[in-house]
């Protein structure tokens, strides 16, 4: 990552190679989002010598919500109602991915060489005087809405569904992006993922807490 590295020093942007132990303080989300998207500018202009060691990651998150929402349909024949509303959830966002313009999202992505970093919440990305970057290690080739929607499943967890929209409709606006990739997002953000993920880490076991999953799953299923 030396190359990249020497790239955004040039762009008076400071790697620090840790997360910011202030990340949990106060920001400004609008500020913040401002942020992101000029740090996206940025790395749009980078060329890695070496494409090879960047992993691509373009589709890998509906990929992986499909197979995790299958395999767990198979697995919970008879559920409860939280298994049965995170599955029927889970379907209904991936049936409405097919009904936007998600293919060109990840053209737009694949052809304009677009990163990911992973995190560009406060704890990771922030400026102090200079913009700095915590941790670039995770980087891959992904589209940029994918940062963005991990900044916001953050802001889920304290924020509203209408100040969400909100912010969403921000980024894209500033971003120049088209509306099915406000459409995407937000299907995306609809989705239980943590909830998914719960479920299909302990999927077969017996002594799972179900407190902790039930808590999980109201906090994303508004119940």
């Amino acid at each position: 990552m030396l190359d990249l590295k020497n790239y955004l020093l040039d762009k008076d942007v400071y790697v620090k190679d840790e997360y910011f132990k202030d990340g949990k303080k106060f920001i400004d989300i609008e500020k913040q989002i401002d942020l992101i998207i000029n740090f996206q500018k940025i790395l749009k202009g980078y060329t890695p010598k070496d494409k090879g060691c960047i992993r691509s990651e373009f589709g890998k998150r509906v990929d992986r919500i499909y197979v995790m929402t299958k395999k767990l349909e198979v697995i919970y024949k008879d559920k409860n109602i939280y298994e049965k509303e995170i599955i029927k959830k889970c379907n209904l966002g991936l049936k409405k991915i097919k009904e936007i313009n998600y293919r060109e999202i990840l053209k737009r992505g694949m052809l304009n060489n677009e990163f990911a970093i992973d995190r560009v919440d406060p704890a990771n990305l922030r400026v102090d005087n200079k913009i700095q970057v915590g941790k670039i290690k995770k980087i891959t080739f992904n589209t940029v809405e994918e940062d963005f929607i991990n900044y916001m499943m953050k802001r889920k967890k304290v924020d509203k569904k209408n100040v969400i929209d909100d912010y969403v409709k921000q980024y894209v606006e500033k971003s120049k992006l088209e509306k099915s990739s406000l459409n995407y997002i937000n299907i995306i953000l609809d989705i239980p993922q943590e909830s998914l993920r719960y479920l299909y880490k302990f999927r077969g076991e017996d002594n799972v807490d179900y407190s902790e999953f039930k808590s999980i799953a109201e906090n994303e299923l508004e119940f």
